[in-house]
């Protein structure tokens, strides 16, 4: 069978290519997969539509390439939010991480779970009196009426990491659970950021009367800058100052990759983990631009 330009390859002779694979001697079949590989690189989605539902179902061959292709792309997508002037944008890079997940994730579909939550939250806070007030139907809108907790205790798994998870089953850690937090606040127009101290992290408001800090692993609880400084001083750490700084998307970013990557090391997912560290190379890669 000879293969024409990828391009105008109709999608009966794209199936006739898949079946010929599975039915070629080895050599053939590997010149075969370079030509499906192309097709595929040029549209992964066209694969899926071909297929359906089935893919899971078809030729092994046929799930790697596609894989293959999509993680490809995914890459380049995401290196190129690195590339724009100023801060990369925290909600795409969020988005994209969690396609790293789940392919076929859609980014209407993501960030459409937080339009509704910060459509739910406005109308929560539109009677408030005062920032007390502001504060307190914020944090009761997103974890007493919608449900978002912290995860079960000692069961810290990549699935509470990835925002689209945690957008489905309500659970997350302290660093997801501030991510949407700030999402859900940029949608209101209020000014917030991430603070990582060692072992947490959680939300800084900033508002016409100075810092606000919020932890989202407590409910969305108003702490102090005593409450962090003996927060730390109980993990037998020195304080500094710096530890309150906020933290801006490029590093919030990093931090959700290391920690991904620290759980599917730990599991012993090579693939994975080679993969995300390659992400957060690309994020590296950005600081040391920047402070060149």
């Amino acid at each position: 069978m000879s293969v024409r330009n990828p391009k105008k390859l109709p999608d009966n002779e794209i199936k006739a290519l898949i079946a010929l694979i599975a039915n070629e001697d080895t050599l053939n079949a590997e010149s075969l997969k370079t030509k499906l590989a192309e097709i595929v690189r040029r549209d992964p989605e066209r694969i899926d539509t071909l297929i359906g539902e089935n893919l899971n179902s078809a030729p092994g061959f046929v799930e790697q390439i596609v894989a293959c292709a999509r993680r490809n792309m995914l890459s380049a997508m995401f290196e190129n939010i690195f590339k724009r002037n100023g801060e990369p944008d925290f909600e795409e890079g969020l988005f994209l991480i969690s396609k790293f997940e789940n392919p076929t994730l859609s980014l209407s579909e993501f960030t459409g779970k937080i339009d509704a939550l910060a459509d739910l939250t406005s109308k929560r806070v539109k009677d408030t009196k005062d920032l007390t007030g502001f504060l307190s139907a914020f944090s009761a809108s997103l974890f007493a009426e919608q449900g978002f907790s912290i995860h079960p205790e000692g069961q810290a798994a990549p699935e509470y990491i990835y925002l689209s998870r945690v957008l489905e089953t309500k659970r997350g850690t302290t660093l997801a659970l501030s991510s949407l937090f700030i999402l859900v606040a940029e949608r209101l127009g209020i000014p917030s950021y991430g603070t990582h101290l060692p072992g947490m992290v959680f939300v800084q408001l900033h508002t016409p009367t100075g810092r606000v800090f919020l932890a989202p692993g407590m409910q969305g609880k108003i702490i102090r800058k005593q409450d962090c400084l003996n927060y730390v001083r109980s993990r037998m750490i020195a304080w500094e100052d710096f530890f309150l700084d906020p933290a801006d998307s490029t590093y919030m970013l990093a931090l959700t990759l290391g920690n991904l990557i620290y759980f599917y090391n730990k599991g012993g997912d090579e693939e994975k983990t080679a993969h995300l560290k390659e992400y957060l190379g690309v994020v590296q890669s950005s600081y040391k631009t920047e402070n060149d």
